[in-house]
């Protein structure tokens, strides 16, 4: 993951575009890191550069809370309130996520 983040602040150093697919893979690797911290930043930081996230972009940050089943469920909520449809991913992340935290 931190080769993820260190291209992205690249992009904006260079001045190129980054937009939402880009961010996705920043987030991405943040939970396959497992550092949700870095992950939910990134989310933190697309919406302060004004990239507007998707729903890959909230099941990637639910899938960086690693066992945080309350931040999914904030993150579930975060997603229906950007008028984002939810998809089987989702549902899937969601109950990854409350598995690992014991809250089954």
């Amino acid at each position: 993951w931190p080769y993820a983040a260190v291209l992205l602040k690249s992009l904006a150093s260079q001045c190129l575009q980054q937009d939402t697919v880009t961010w996705n893979a920043v987030i991405s690797a943040c939970a396959k890191g497992m550092v949700p911290s870095q992950g939910l930043g990134m989310l933190r930081g697309m919406q302060e550069c004004a990239v507007r996230p998707d729903t890959t972009t909230f099941n990637s940050a639910c899938a960086a809370a690693w066992n945080d089943w309350r931040l999914a469920v904030a993150l579930f909520t975060k997603l229906l309130s950007c008028g984002l449809q939810h998809n089987s991913i989702t549902f899937n992340t969601a109950i990854s996520v409350s598995e690992r935290g014991r809250n089954w």
